[in-house]
């Protein structure tokens, strides 16, 4: 119990630290991944007058889009309590 209230400034930022590398992680593999399922998009057909619809997601690309994302969002709140956990290890 010593060790701990007498190192815990460090111990806190240690641990801040280390969500700033795991969130960091989760960003850029999340910005370096790739699509690497067929044509992401649906080739819809013409309408009868002449109108071209747009092409519309494959539900492959909509359930990657989503993975990416949720990895985005945890890298992005792991910086921010990481960062924080570090400032205040220096001020303890």
């Amino acid at each position: 119990m010593y060790f701990l209230c007498e190192h815990l400034s460090q111990i806190i930022s240690t641990f801040g630290l280390a969500l700033d590398i795991f969130g960091a992680f989760m960003v850029a593999s999340e910005v370096v991944s790739q699509y690497k399922g067929k044509n992401p998009f649906k080739i819809l057909p013409n309408l009868a007058n002449g109108d071209i619809k747009p092409p519309e997601k494959t539900n492959g690309y909509i359930n990657w889009e989503n993975i990416t994302k949720r990895k985005m969002k945890i890298g992005l709140v792991a910086l921010t309590i990481g960062f924080a956990m570090q400032a205040i290890g220096l001020w303890l």
